[in-house]
């Protein structure tokens, strides 16, 4: 009944939906953009300074693991408003009220936050595929079992920062904390924290995880993922709403 509840409030508020949308187009914009600049560079070699001459073809696997990096900001936007939207409305006490064991309700909603996001993010890897493919024109390489196996990775993704962020939502209970919060793990601290601690990061961890399926990357994403939900437990059973 909890994970029902929680699916059908967060189908039906408008951001959800313009979440949903905003990162398609992200997805589609950036990896048709980077394919279109592969494709260019090989097109105009004089306008480089330094060019890989071997590299003649690209795999379209590689435009889409790219471009998550940017598509994700939607996902963690919808995310983190399964459980902030209800802070700042008040509504969370209602919530709390008609389940009292907080653990299930924010497992409902993690729950609810991942599946969701986990199908988007199959969505998402057909879209920057599809993309990748038109920007990419004739230098495009295409394998099947590539391309699943990179929609998979990038779908398990989507659904630990969605799983991410609403810890994080639930440990700070402010839509504007919790943004900046995910924001500075996922892409700030891995441009000022040098090699190799930066490995270690949730975004650094994560990248490598989609790019070329590291198991340790993805094993740091869950380790994180798990801190962050523990936080964000221990934050919602001891303090009121």
């Amino acid at each position: 009944m909890t994970a029902a509840a929680e699916w059908v409030k967060l189908w039906t508020v408008r951001s959800t939906w313009w979440c949903l949308a905003s990162s398609v187009v992200l997805m589609g914009s950036c990896a048709f953009l980077l394919g279109n600049d592969f494709a260019y560079d090989l097109e105009h070699p004089e306008q480089q300074s330094v060019r890989d001459t071997a590299a003649l073809t690209q795999s379209i696997a590689e435009p889409a693991a790219g471009s998550v990096s940017l598509a994700q900001f939607a996902v963690i936007a919808l995310a983190m408003l399964v459980i902030t939207a209800e802070y700042s409305s008040g509504t969370i006490r209602a919530t709390l009220r008609a389940v009292p064991v907080r653990g299930r309700v924010l497992l409902a909603k993690a729950g609810v936050a991942a599946a969701v996001t986990f199908a988007a993010g199959l969505v998402l890897a057909v879209a920057g595929l599809a993309a990748a493919r038109l920007g990419l024109r004739d230098y495009a390489v295409v394998d099947g079992g590539e391309a699943v196996a990179v929609a998979v990775r990038i779908a398990a993704y989507l659904a630990l920062i969605a799983i991410f962020s609403v810890g994080m939502g639930a440990a700070l209970r402010s839509a504007v904390g919790t943004l900046s919060a995910v924001l500075v793990l996922l892409v700030g601290l891995s441009m000022v924290v040098p090699e190799p601690a930066s490995d270690y990061l949730p975004g650094v961890a994560g990248g490598r995880f989609v790019a070329d399926g590291d198991a340790g990357g993805a094993l740091i994403l869950v380790a994180w993922t798990a801190a962050i939900l523990a936080a964000g437990y221990a934050v919602l059973r001891r303090r009121d709403a």
